[in-house]
């Protein structure tokens, strides 16, 4: 069936019948903890919805050292900024971390107040392409940028993220001043305007230094992370690809090819108590994982 969440068309079956969840994770110590710490926090939320005043136990949150979750606001989509959240449940979540990845969410919701023909084709050029997750595209691959943000939430291409930052900071620029701008200076405003964002919408505790979470001087809270991950859930072409678990891209340009993308499974642990609509990951080298989700309640 078609599930409307907000006035945004989502596949789900079968239908969600109570509350709509969002969940933020931070310093998970691997993949697997990172979701069975998700499963909690909902599993909490579920608790709390049911009774406002349960008590919740220091044992019911343990794979994570931070975390929150509260239930999607009802209101108007278009005006979550004006929005404050009530936590169903939280836990050092306003001690910061590194995101990591989950970092391009933030990025997506920057690029699409300023690029609105997601289904316009692109081009990565030769300042794009960067080490990390996702490095299978190459100068002269031709893409929408609708592919480039599936590329950015599946695998969580940082060459993908890269060249999104290039092109819609290109349009931020040019939204004060056309000109000719070089491929640094485009970078460099949407990072600016990634920080920008982030204060309006309430993100009081984070600093962004790069669109796709690979630098280490990237730092966000959880109740951070659940004001950004509410504000996405406004953004219909973000409802669009980041509930897939897979998707292929046919690639253009001068090597045109299929690339397959695919996302890590959540686990039974969420996806037999929960419909998951939405999810980004984070990992980084030598840093714990990080997850944020938007679920609804079985």
């Amino acid at each position: 069936m078609i599930y409307d969440i907000n006035g945004n068309p989502l596949s789900v079956t079968p239908p969600v019948t109570r509350s709509i969840l969002v969940g933020a994770v931070l310093d998970a110590t691997d993949d697997a903890a990172r979701f069975s710490a998700m499963a909690q926090l909902f599993d909490i939320g579920k608790k709390r919805l049911a009774n406002p005043d349960a008590v919740i136990a220091d044992s019911e949150f343990t794979y994570a050292t931070k975390g929150a979750v509260c239930a999607l606001p009802v209101g108007n989509p278009a005006m979550y900024e004006q929005y404050s959240f009530n936590m169903l449940y939280s836990k050092n979540a306003t001690v910061q971390a590194v995101p990591a990845s989950v970092t391009k969410v933030m990025s997506m919701i920057t690029g699409l107040d300023f690029v609105h023909d997601v289904k316009r084709v692109v081009e990565i050029v030769s300042s794009d392409p960067v080490g990390g997750s996702g490095a299978y595209f190459s100068a002269g691959d031709t893409m929408t940028i609708e592919e480039l943000m599936l590329s950015m939430m599946l695998p969580s291409s940082n060459t993908a993220a890269n060249a999104f930052a290039r092109i819609c900071g290109e349009a931020i620029l040019k939204a004060k001043a056309d000109g000719t701008y070089t491929d640094t200076e485009c970078r460099n405003a949407f990072i600016a305007q990634m920080n920008t964002k982030a204060a309006y919408i309430g993100m009081e505790n984070s600093t962004f230094t790069s669109p796709s979470g690979l630098l280490y001087d990237t730092y966000t809270t959880a109740s951070d992370l659940i004001q950004m991950t509410i504000e996405a859930c406004s953004y219909p072409e973000i409802l669009k690809v980041w509930n897939k678990k897979s998707y292929t891209i046919a690639v253009g340009g001068s090597n045109p090819r299929d690339v397959e993308l695919t996302m890590s499974s959540p686990g039974s642990a969420i996806e037999s108590n929960y419909y998951v609509f939405g999810r980004k990951t984070g990992s980084l080298s030598g840093t714990p994982k990080s997850l944020v989700m938007v679920a609804g309640i079985k």
